[in-house]
């Protein structure tokens, strides 16, 4: 059996892949989409069409251009052709921006059909949190380690969906309810320490699920619905839960 590190090596190549360490001492092959030294063959050409698209529609010759939200899939798709069908960059064609126009962050020249103010609450709602939990996660609160970086990595987040999550009026729901709230996850990265164990994962374990309980006797000081589970915590900002979990 192939391991899933091989296939990964295998798929996007060596010279792509880096070795990366987590803050809790996790060790994986990872590569950077937007990384120029790797990809900076199919991001000149992205970056030159969605610059066009720009002085199309504007009518304005700038270096100032918004780089479409399909920029991730198109490096991937380039990738595999080029790497894997042996297909040359300029024989490759792909047609993926009309897609956003079904989605709420759509680009300046196609339709809006998307639910534009459902998201608009929901970006709000995150905002909301990323104030709230660099409040909470402070060493009055029991939590010795700085937060560094909320990361946005559910799709609802990066607006690549048509409509949110249902936003619910928490003040006429029981607390018991939080759990039929859909989850919008999202990832915690604290500033490392030479403290934090690396080769002990039930130790990590442990040890974030300290984190999660201190973050929620602060939550609790503050009026804000949680609840508690040993792998993350969940959230409610504005009638929207945030799962959120610690890497």
């Amino acid at each position: 059996e192939i391991s899933a590190e091989r296939q990964f090596k295998e798929f996007w190549g060596k010279e792509q892949c880096r070795v990366h360490r987590f803050p809790d001492g996790a060790l994986f092959s990872t590569v950077t989409l937007s990384d120029k030294r790797d990809f900076a063959e199919y991001l000149n050409i992205i970056n030159k069409t969605a610059q066009n698209c720009y002085i199309n529609k504007t009518k304005q010759k700038t270096k100032s251009f918004k780089r479409p939200p399909s920029y991730p899939i198109k490096v991937i798709l380039y990738h595999t052709l080029k790497r894997h069908l042996n297909l040359e960059i300029n024989d490759i064609e792909l047609i993926l921006d009309p897609l956003w126009s079904i989605t709420p962050s759509s680009l300046p020249h196609c339709k809006q059909i998307g639910d534009k103010t459902s998201m608009t609450n929901l970006n709000t709602a995150y905002q909301r949190l990323e104030t709230l939990m660099r409040r909470v996660c402070h060493s009055r609160n029991g939590i010795p380690l700085r937060l560094m970086e909320l990361s946005q990595i559910d799709s609802y987040l990066w607006n690549t969906e048509i409509t949110p999550p249902k936003q619910k009026n928490m003040v006429y729901n029981s607390y018991s309810l939080i759990d039929n709230l859909e989850p919008i996850q999202v990832m915690l990265k604290f500033q490392a320490n030479d403290f934090w164990p690396k080769s002990n994962s039930r130790a990590v374990q442990y040890l974030k699920v300290a984190f999660y309980i201190q973050m929620r006797k602060a939550l609790k000081k503050l009026k804000i619905h949680s609840l508690l589970s040993q792998k993350y915590i969940d959230i409610i900002i504005n009638g929207y839960n945030f799962r959120c979990f610690i890497v």
